[in-house]
């Protein structure tokens, strides 16, 4: 993987349809093309992870758009 690789972090377990569409959409917005060659995708749920990616979806309940954060789980949602 390359040092500039994108790392792009959901939760694990069981997927789920939006994770899974939110990944095939940023995929496309951002013109990402292979899975450890132009980004990393890891599927966490531990904070430090999480807190390592350059995008995070779906886990992490926060929505911070400036930060990368898009989780429709936040509190006061």
């Amino acid at each position: 993987m390359l040092p500039s690789t994108r790392r792009l972090a959901t939760h694990s377990g069981t997927f789920h349809l939006d994770e899974t569409f939110a990944y095939v959409v940023l995929r496309l917005a951002l013109g990402l093309r292979e899975t450890g060659r132009d980004h990393e995708l890891v599927r966490t749920r531990d904070e430090a992870e999480i807190a390592r990616a350059d995008l995070v979806w779906d886990v992490g309940a926060a929505y911070e758009p400036a930060a990368g954060r898009f989780d429709h789980h936040q509190r006061g949602a």
